[in-house]
């Protein structure tokens, strides 16, 4: 029995919540960065090899096993836990190009602190 990919984009507005389960590709958009009242987006890891990729318009999580994507764009903050999750995790965080971004690292957290939000884009 082959297993069917399931995908779910979601536009998030004023005094909405919304919730997505057993979703292999899950997007999520702030409408209106630019305005926004402290949009946040949380991303939660696996208990196989997770990936987080932090740019300044947009976050990704994804994992190989068992195969999900979750793609965050356009909100004030993103926060990734793949804690306690098993697996080989990586983060990779881009700068914005000439902004003072600011990376903090220790073993146990990593924080990339953007200078300005770019907008939302796509990877």
């Amino acid at each position: 029995m082959s297993r069917r990919n399931r995908y779910l984009w979601i536009v998030l507005g004023v005094g909405i919540e919304n919730k997505a389960l057993g979703f292999d590709l899950l997007k999520a958009y702030a409408t209106d960065p630019e305005n926004s009242d402290g949009d946040r987006a949380y991303l939660t890891g696996s208990t196989g090899y997770d990936q987080l990729v932090m740019r300044p318009n947009y976050t990704y999580l994804k994992s190989s096993s068992p195969g999900y994507y979750v793609y965050a764009a356009g909100f004030d903050l993103v926060e990734a836990d793949v804690e306690g999750s098993g697996g080989f995790d990586r983060l990779f965080a881009y700068d914005t190009p000439g902004l003072p971004d600011t990376f903090l690292g220790t073993p146990d957290d990593g924080r990339m602190l953007f200078a300005a939000v770019a907008g939302t884009g796509s990877p």
